[in-house]
C-alpha cells in the first residue's frame, strides 16, 4: 500500500519539472517580484502572479478530483443501506462541486498555458488521484510493471505537449 501511494505522490509531483521546464513554474526567477503597480495603473494580471496562479489552479484542480473519485468510489456502496434517489442525488451534487472547482481553475491556468498543457496537468492529477484512492479505500495496489507502464503512459503525455509556450511582450 505504501509503495503505491509513494508511487502515486512522486507521478503527481512530476507535474513541477515538467512545468519548470516549460517555464510555467519560475522559482529561480520569480515572476512574483516581476512587474510592480505603477501610480496610474495597477500591475498587469499575469505578470507577478504566475507562480501562485498555478500553483493554487493545480491544487483546484486536485483537490476536484479527490472529490470526484471520493464520490464514485464511496457513495455507490450507500445503495444497498439507502434508496437509489439518495445516491444519484448525492453522487449529482458532489460532482458539481468537483466540476465547479475545476472550471475556475482551469481558466485561470489557461492565463499560462496551452490547452494541452492543461490536459496533462489533469491526466497526471486524475492517475495519481485515482491510484491513492483506489490503494486506501480498496486496497487495490499496484504491481512493478503496471507502475512501470503508467510512467511511461505520462512520459509520453508531456512529451506530446512539450512545446513551450512563447510570451508575447
Amino acid at each position: 500500500m505504501y509503495l503505491t501511494i509513494i508511487f502515486s505522490i512522486l507521478i503527481f509531483f512530476s507535474l513541477w519539472p515538467y512545468l519548470s521546464h516549460l517555464k510555467i513554474l519560475n522559482f529561480r526567477d520569480s515572476p512574483t517580484l516581476g512587474e510592480r503597480a505603477l501610480s496610474d495603473r495597477p500591475a498587469r494580471r499575469t505578470i507577478g502572479r504566475q507562480n501562485e496562479d498555478v500553483l493554487k489552479s493545480i491544487t483546484a484542480i486536485l483537490t476536484a478530483y479527490t472529490i470526484l473519485f471520493f464520490t464514485f468510489y464511496t457513495v455507490p456502496e450507500l445503495r444497498y443501506s439507502t434508496n437509489d434517489v439518495v445516491v444519484m442525488t448525492l453522487v449529482t451534487i458532489l460532482s458539481a462541486v468537483a466540476f465547479y472547482i475545476m472550471t475556475p481553475a482551469n481558466r485561470i491556468i489557461h492565463a499560462y498555458v496551452r490547452i494541452g498543457h492543461i490536459a496533462t496537468i489533469h491526466f497526471v492529477t486524475g492517475i495519481s488521484t485515482f491510484t491513492s484512492l483506489s490503494a486506501i479505500l480498496h486496497g487495490n495496489y499496484l504491481e512493478m510493471n503496471r507502475m512501470i507502464l503508467i510512467v511511461v503512459l505520462i512520459i509520453g503525455a508531456m512529451l506530446v505537449f512539450s512545446y513551450k509556450m512563447e510570451l508575447k511582450k
